[in-house]
């Protein structure tokens, strides 16, 4: 019974001492000062709204949480529409339009929803979206965002399970698209409220994979409060796309998190590594048994 019991520790120690080491390796992404839609100022007939400090960019910001607590304040645009997508294939419901302040969600049981707002201008138009989790049903996100619900979109292709957010450090998955199509070799950036400055290219799938900046200061002591990092902060993609003389741009704003100290350690996730293997040597090399009538 101990033997086994210390054949699973090993196991799991060398499973999970792989990927401290290996986030520490992947390399940071290029930090860079560049916008995705240059030579583009804001459409005619923006308002002056509020946004926060970090960006003067459209943004969708959530506030509370949970079944009724809900909120989402639009900033820096003023959306024609802002419509609240279910999960289930519940009709989307709109949202009336408040500029700067607080919208109350009504969300469904069912796990994750999108919000969807668009701003239209003469040769412009513009797409903001975001997403959250609503509580009380399944983590299962593919049929939700596999519905076109914009011109052009940003959609998130993995999300955090359950009421998680996104972490500094992962790689995760984003598909851009044009009416429904994939949208490919086009350029995405990356923004973060901390100051990293990112540009990528999607795929020939329209897919991009991105890493998220290790750029969250750490504030206090580290701990954690059940799946919700301490330090947080907020994250921007950005794409435009032109097409028959029409101008689109499509913005994506979430949260990511730092993770514990302990996956942020990179000689503590080798060191884990490395004792892993060497208890599993140990502990699971072939014993050797005594032959047939040999001398005890």
């Amino acid at each position: 019974m101990c033997i086994l019991a210390l054949r699973r520790l090993a196991v799991m120690t060398a499973i999970l001492g792989a990927p401290w080491a290996q986030a520490q390796d992947a390399p940071p992404p290029l930090v860079t000062g560049g916008h995705a839609h240059r030579g583009h100022g804001a459409p005619a007939g923006s308002q002056g709204t509020h946004v926060p400090s970090w960006t003067e960019a459209p943004l969708l910001t959530l506030r509370g949480g949970g079944m009724g607590s809900s909120s989402v304040i639009p900033s820096g645009f003023t959306p024609a529409q802002i419509t609240l997508h279910s999960p289930g294939g519940a009709v989307p419901e709109p949202l009336p339009v408040d500029v700067g302040k607080p919208i109350p969600l009504p969300l469904r049981r069912g796990g994750y929803h999108r919000i969807v707002a668009v701003e239209e201008h003469p040769g412009h138009t513009r797409v903001v979206a975001t997403h959250l989790y609503g509580n009380q049903g399944p983590a299962d996100h593919r049929a939700l965002f596999a519905r076109s619900l914009a011109a052009l979109e940003i959609v998130p292709l993995e999300l955090p399970r359950d009421h998680a957010i996104y972490q500094e450090g992962r790689r995760t998955a984003f598909l851009v698209r044009f009416r429904g199509q994939p949208l490919t070799d086009t350029p995405l950036a990356l923004r973060t409220a901390a100051g990293s400055r990112s540009e990528l290219r999607t795929d020939g799938r329209g897919v991009v994979e991105l890493t998220f900046p290790r750029d969250l200061r750490a504030s206090g002591p580290s701990g954690w409060h059940g799946e919700r990092p301490r330090v947080m902060g907020d994250f921007q993609l950005v794409v435009s796309h032109e097409s028959a003389g029409h101008y689109f741009e499509s913005y994506y704003n979430q949260r990511y998190g730092t993770a514990p100290d302990f996956l942020r350690s990179a000689p503590y996730g080798w060191a884990a590594l490395g004792f892993g293997g060497l208890l599993g040597f140990v502990v699971l090399r072939p014993r050797q048994r005594p032959r047939k009538g040999a001398v005890k």
